[in-house]
């Protein structure tokens, strides 16, 4: 395509970026006339020569401008596109980032409302500690009341256990679970003497500074009955509301050797009557 068909096509860059320099505008100007004059006797050949001379030079600087416009056209797509594609990024990472924004605003509002759960329920948990530490407190001081009760051997069998009883009002580093099996521990062991009957040989303190060794019957927790081995000494023991007593009885002496060689099998079973009293 010649140069003059190249300035007459339509374009659809932008003005400002295609516009001509002022010497540019002035050789297309030259070849214009050029043209139009047709190659006419009218210019001597020195005056034709410094014409052709100038417009090859001006065309020389028109296509060189052009090819600068076309460099720079293509340099302005790509710089655009790479322009582009940093914006397109730069939009999702802002996107991103507001997302993660929306989830941690979103975690915050969990982790609060975690958080004011966890202090209500802590809060409830305190209280309903302090119930429990009054109540088992409680457990343990009827407890201890109920040990001096309790004949001899039973107070002597529960000692490891029930040494662990704090007393009332003393602190104590055990933890309210292991306090609480104590006391289960404690009543357990006292209700299974208690479904016992028991025979046994104890010194016991006959009065006078007098002691001897006697054979002792225990109807569970409740009531005892000791004999000496002539037959001819014997007693009733019981728990009262503070103490375990015994009270000497030599009239049940008889009875209570018979049902002591029931109990060991040296005597065939029969009823014996023996002192007890309900209350």
């Amino acid at each position: 395509m010649s140069p003059k068909n190249e300035l007459l096509r339509p374009t659809d860059r932008d003005p400002s970026e295609h516009r001509a320099s002022p010497k540019a505008m002035a050789c297309l100007a030259g070849i214009l006339s050029l043209f139009m004059m047709g190659g006419g006797a009218a210019a001597g050949p020195v005056q034709d020569s410094v014409d052709v001379e100038d417009t090859r030079a001006t065309l020389s600087e028109w296509i060189e401008t052009k090819r600068l416009i076309s460099k720079e056209k293509k340099d302005w797509k790509l710089s655009r596109e790479v322009l582009s594609d940093r914006i397109e990024l730069v939009r999702r990472e802002i996107e991103a980032t507001r997302g993660k924004i929306r989830d941690a605003e979103e975690s915050v509002s969990t982790a609060d409302a975690k958080r004011v759960e966890l202090m209500t329920e802590e809060e409830r948990l305190k209280e309903t500690a302090k119930l429990l530490e009054d109540l088992i407190a409680g457990y343990e001081q009827r407890t201890r009341t109920l040990l001096p009760r309790l004949p001899q051997h039973v107070r002597q069998h529960l000692k490891p256990i029930t040494q662990e009883l704090p007393e009332e009002g003393e602190e104590t580093t055990l933890s309210l679970t292991k306090r609480y099996q104590n006391v289960v521990g404690i009543l357990d062991q006292i209700n299974k003497f208690n479904r016992e009957v028991k025979v046994t040989s104890e010194v016991r303190d006959l009065g006078g500074g007098t002691k001897s060794e006697v054979t002792v019957i225990y109807l569970g927790i409740a009531y005892g009955f000791y004999v000496n081995g002539n037959e001819d000494v014997s007693g009733v023991g019981t728990g009262n509301e503070t103490v375990w007593e015994w009270s000497p009885d030599n009239d049940i002496a008889p009875e209570v050797a018979s049902a002591v060689r029931i109990l060991n099998n040296e005597e065939v079973a029969s009823f014996v009557p023996l002192p007890v009293e309900i209350k």
